[in-house]
Formats: C-alpha cells, structure tokens, sequence
C-alpha cells in the first residue's frame, strides 16, 4: 500500500465497475499532498471525476467551487465507493489528520480493505463520516472520531464502526 501522507485522496472502492475501471475492494490514491496548491475539489474534478466519470452528468457539473464533500457524497451513493481526505495542514500544531466518508453499503471486500488501509494510517487523527444525506441542499452526517482526551487508532475507530454501527444498521 502506498503512503497516504503524499496524497489527497484515497477512494477504496465498492462493487465491481468495468466502465469506470474499478474493482471491489481496491484503493486508488489521488492528488499530491505535498502541492500546497492542489485542492481536495480540483483532485476530484481533474483527476478522479475527468478521468474516470466523465460518462456521468451528475458528477460533470461539478466544479472547483464546491467543497470536497460534494463529490464525495455522489461518488459514495452512487458507486458506493468509500473516501479518505488526507486533511493534514500543519503536523507540529494538529498532527496528522484525515477523514472516512463512508458508503452505505460496504462489500466485504471494501471492509477488509478499509481495515488494511487504516493499519497504514496509524498515526492519524480521523473522523468517520456515515449515513450521509441531502437535506435541503446540505450535506449532512452522523460522524465520530477522536474528539475527547481519550485517542484510538484509525483502525481502532473503524472497527468499533464496522463491528458496532454498520453491523447494527446491515442487520436490520
């Protein structure tokens, strides 16, 4: 696996997509990290939706002027591909940090994935975002990662996720 510190964009991808050259399970990284120029949005726009998406409409209208979460959120309800955002801005002051927008439906393979990556990424500070919604226009979530004096691993977090909250909502 590649080191997530030199890029923006991880996807891990849900279910097999010839047409858009994708496999289950597998993680493609995007965006260089250390081009303090680079945006998340303009990674997804040129790099990700360009290059690979440009047959989807929906995806097409988006633009440098919308949040990184845009994207996210289409390509995770529509493809149900999951994303990490390496949000890291200043390591000395905030240490290394990042977040999971996740789908709503993780194959089995994408969850062995999720957890392998986030064995590579053990000294981040991550949210998990999940359940994703439109709601009038927004983009709204139900979230948790390390925001009280206590700290667990990204993999820590995702399983405790998997196990405990994609778990319960799958089952019901």
């Amino acid at each position: 696996m590649k080191n997530m510190d030199q890029y923006k964009i991880a996807m891990i991808y849900g279910e097999d997509s010839i047409e858009h050259q994708t496999q289950d399970g597998q993680i493609e990284y995007f965006g260089n990290a250390l081009d303090e120029n680079t945006l998340h949005i303009t990674t997804f726009v040129d790099d990700i939706i360009a290059k690979k998406y440009s047959d989807v409409n929906l995806l097409k209208k988006i633009t440098w002027r919308h949040q990184p979460e845009v994207p996210a959120f289409f390509l995770s309800k529509m493809f149900n591909h999951s994303i990490f955002l390496n949000t890291t801005s200043d390591i000395e002051k905030y240490g290394k940090t990042g977040m999971f927008i996740l789908s709503d439906q993780l194959s089995d393979k994408q969850q062995e994935s999720l957890l392998a990556f986030c064995r590579t990424i053990s000294d981040y500070n991550i949210k998990i975002c999940y359940q994703l919604e439109l709601n009038e226009g927004l983009i709204d979530s139900r979230n948790f990662g390390n925001d009280g004096a206590e700290k667990h691993t990204p993999l820590e977090l995702m399983e405790y996720y998997l196990e405990n909250i994609y778990g319960k909502r799958k089952s019901l």
